[in-house]
């Protein structure tokens, strides 16, 4: 069937949508939608019919359809404002609004379709490939691209190869085609070898003859009237010349505009560029497992619904690439997609096919890139190896430290070079840092000295949280580099075990102590088995009594009460054995954490007599650590005015803003948590500090709960009920639980605005609770808001359980919130 309406041409015979006779491009799914919209315009199509009618038995969300219905939208010039053409009934589904009339079958001799009553449209000159299989994922950049084309002369797409810049390039060409009365001409540089070649395969792409003389002169009297798109496509290898022609032809002409596909761009003065992103592969409906499951049904192989989450992780650890995604489908006639999945470290060997004869460039991921390889000097080469040895994204001081050899600038340039050739993804507006693409990353290794590369990233990485004890257990600054850092002190630990440099290992995983301490879990629990790996290997008393002191901090951050006790006795242990009188006392300072529990005046006497121990060996650190946790411990034992006031003499004269150190900072925590409810005016100077440490991204969550006690007591409603939102996100995202934790602000705020009753009810569940609080500030907070509301006698937990009083907490605190 074919149908017209309001210039539009809709024909279900070929696939095609077409707008005053030129075409429209449009996904296969998007088309489908439209189809089924159309066809039944006669009444409200449910939301469930069109899943069921588009995407069948596979599940996908609600979502997969609203894109969709945006991307009809956009294909009819319409949008979810002005709903001209489909219109949204709200919880039914979709209605098409325009009128529509059957058309007929286009005449036999192969002139363009038109509307019925109608002038024939100008038939648009073009010698674009036709699009054989469909394009996912790129519907809105070749809206832009579209756009882009027509203000701009010279627009380069840039990307390394098999990223689909061809692809999108030539439905780019389609969907401009109504902007270039003379035409769009698609040229295939690949065979050109020089300037003259260059400007004759223009020239006969366009079925132009220069005939005599300087070819570029020809080649721009014969184009400079001519509003047409020309469409170079791989100029990489012959860049230079590329640059010299479309520079002259700028220069010389008016109207005609320029599209390039590149894997570097051009260095033009006027030229604008666009790096092609990888296909999203967030979700099993994304962009990139469409084009797998395509791809696989063109080789004969069928992706089944259950098939769904491995795809999405092939085409994620394959960086989104389309040509590497395509070639991993091709290996679903033998393997099946877990055993696809399971091969990806050995991507080079396995993503490979058999192409026709002239069309194998892109026959194999590895022919690919030694194409880009080979573009590369010497220096390019080293630095990529370089950069390799990062696991994940880099800043560019980063880069200057690994290289401190290079030149100054050196580094810049070369990166920049790298980044221009695609090999590097560039750092993004949003913060995000440079990083590679895992297949580049991993080819660079295949080709440079990986282990040397990775040997001077462990080193790099220990020197830069260095070997000091006290910088460890002190420095904020050390302890933000490695939360932001985390995957390469992870790689560099590995990378120094398997060298047999275990003490350099065990040094590495001792600077993340801090890091950990304030983590929500998710990396303590992945560095606690490499701890267990080094306590085995490592012989030291003194280095055995540090990884026991970071055992401690993983546990808390765990939540792991039998191991915070473990590694606090051993540490004790080993501490003693190694004569060290500063590391005694952090070990006692750590040990007594577990002991508080069930002895605590003996934690107490603990962390006298680690003030002792320091104070001898004049470390004035270790001395105002131990007695800032005398003063939790104090506060433990309701002592709240002597630990008020040890608090107070570690802090002394210590400003008010910048950074403290992790001894003054643990005091002016016991500070806030002891006076939260009684002077909340006195805690409210020291929140943004609480809320800072070790970095203002990822701040202790322990200090986020309290800070949420703080805000509710000084009144501050909407600040609170949103930091306790957060702190449930956080670690319900890192797989740990908010509760009872949570329900201390909630207790705080309910009395802040007098409502005493529903604070007891909450301090009850909390007393009641299976689980204990979790740190030692947000208990000592807990304690001060029952001194004053008391425990209700009615027993929440008798009718609920402790993860619905939670949410009845947090809901009532965003109720709070909005008065």
């Amino acid at each position: 069937m074919r149908f017209s309406f309001e210039g539009f041409l809709l024909d279900e015979t070929t696939f095609e949508l077409l707008r005053d006779g030129r075409p429209v491009p449009m996904e296969p799914q998007v088309f489908d939608v439209l189809v089924h919209l159309v066809r039944h315009r006669d009444r409200v199509v449910p939301k469930e019919e069109l899943l069921d009618q588009v995407w069948g038995d596979r599940f996908v969300s609600e979502s997969a359809l609203t894109s969709r219905i945006k991307h009809v939208r956009r294909a009819l010039g319409d949008d979810g404002r002005g709903q001209r053409f489909v219109r949204t009934v709200h919880g039914r589904g979709y209605r098409f609004t325009a009128e529509v009339v059957p058309a007929e079958a286009p005449a036999d001799d192969g002139d363009r379709p038109h509307l019925e009553g109608g002038p024939a449209p100008a038939p648009v000159r073009h010698n674009l490939p036709a699009e054989r299989t469909p394009l996912f994922g790129r519907a809105d950049r070749i809206a832009e691209l579209t756009a882009l084309v027509a203000r701009r002369r010279l627009v380069s797409l840039l990307g390394i190869g098999g990223s689909g810049k061809t692809r999108l390039a030539c439905a780019t060409g389609h969907s401009a085609l109504g902007r270039f009365p003379d035409g769009v001409w698609f040229v295939d540089l690949v065979p050109a070898r020089d300037e003259h070649t260059v400007e004759t395969t223009i020239a006969r792409a366009a079925g132009l003859a220069l005939g005599a003389g300087d070819p570029r002169r020809r080649l721009a009297r014969l184009v400079t009237d001519r509003a047409a798109l020309f469409v170079l496509d791989n100029c990489e290898h012959v860049r230079d010349e590329v640059a010299a022609t479309v520079d002259h032809l700028l220069e010389h002409t008016v109207r005609p505009h320029f599209l390039v596909t590149s894997r570097e761009p051009l260095n033009v003065l006027d030229e604008r560029h666009v790096h092609i992103e990888p296909l999203d592969a967030g979700a099993v409906s994304a962009p990139a497992i469409e084009l797998f499951r395509s791809a696989a049904e063109r080789f004969g192989a069928e992706l089944h619904d259950r098939d769904l989450p491995v795809a999405q992780r092939i085409c994620r650890d394959l960086d989104g690439l389309p040509l590497a995604i395509e070639l991993a489908a091709a290996q679903l006639r033998v393997l099946r997609p877990a055993e696809v999945a399971e091969r990806l470290d050995q991507r080079f060997e396995l993503l490979q096919t058999r192409r026709p004869p002239g069309r194998d460039r892109h026959a194999s991921l590895t022919s690919v890139l030694e194409e880009t390889w080979a573009m590369l000097d010497g220096g390019e080469r080293e630095l990529l190896g370089r950069l390799a040895a990062f696991p994940g994204p880099f800043d560019l001081a980063d880069v200057e430290q690994l290289c401190p050899e290079l030149p100054a600038g050196a580094a810049v340039r070369t990166l920049t070079r790298l980044i221009d050739r695609s090999l590097v993804v560039a750092a993004s507006a949003d913060g995000g840092r440079p990083r590679l693409l895992e297949t580049v990353r991993l080819f660079a290794r295949r080709e440079t000295d990986a282990h040397r590369n990775s040997a001077r990233h462990a080193l790099w990485c220990l020197d830069r949280v260095s070997r000091s004890l006290h910088v460890h257990l002190f420095d904020f600054e050390t302890a933000e580099w490695c939360a932001r850092h985390y995957d390469d002190v992870r790689a560099g630990i590995r990378q120094l075990l398997d060298d047999d440099r275990r003490e350099e290992a065990a040094l590495l995983l001792c600077g993340t102590g801090l890091v950990m301490h304030c983590d929500s879990g998710t990396r303590a629990a992945d560095l606690l088995p490499v701890i267990d790996e080094l306590l085995e290997r490592v012989d030291d008393p003194a280095l055995t009594a540090r990884l026991h002191v970071t055992g401690v901090f993983a546990g808390m951050a765990t939540r792991a009460p039998e191991l915070i006790a473990a590694h606090g006795a051993a540490a004790a242990r080993a501490a003693r054995s190694s004569g060290d009188p500063s590391l005694l006392a952090v070990a006692l300072v750590h040990h007594s954490w577990s002991v508080v529990f069930t002895d605590p005046g003996r934690a107490v006497r603990m962390t006298e007599e680690a003030a002792a121990l320091a104070a001898r060996a004049e470390d004035i650190l270790v001395q105002n650590l131990s007695n800032s946790y005398r003063a939790f411990h104090l506060a433990w034992m309701r002592r709240f005015d002597e630990a008020i006031e040890q608090a107070e003499a570690v802090i002394g004269d210590t400003p008010r803003q910048g950074g403290p150190r992790q001894e003054v900072f643990v005091a002016i925590t016991g500070l806030v948590a002891c006076q939260v409810v009684h002077r909340p005016a006195l805690c409210a100077p020291w929140l943004d500090m609480l809320l800072s440490v070790p970095s203002r991204d990822e701040p202790m969550w322990a200090n986020q709960v309290l800070g949420a006690a703080v805000l509710a007591s000084c009144g501050d409603r909407a600040g609170a009920a949103a930091l306790a939102d957060a702190v449930h996100i956080r670690l319900s995202r890192a797989g740990q639980d908010s509760l009872p934790d949570l329900l201390v602000p909630a207790a705080v705020l309910a009395h802040r605005v007098g409502d005493d009753e529903r604070a007891a009810r909450w301090v009850r569940a909390i007393r009641d609770s299976p689980r204990s609080t979790q740190s030692f500030q947000v208990t000592c907070a807990y304690r001060r808001i029952r001194e004053v509301v008391g425990v209700s006698a009615e027993d929440p937990l008798a009718t609920g359980t402790l993860e619905e009083i939670g949410a009845e907490a947090r809901a009532w605190m965003r109720s709070a919130a909005t008065g």
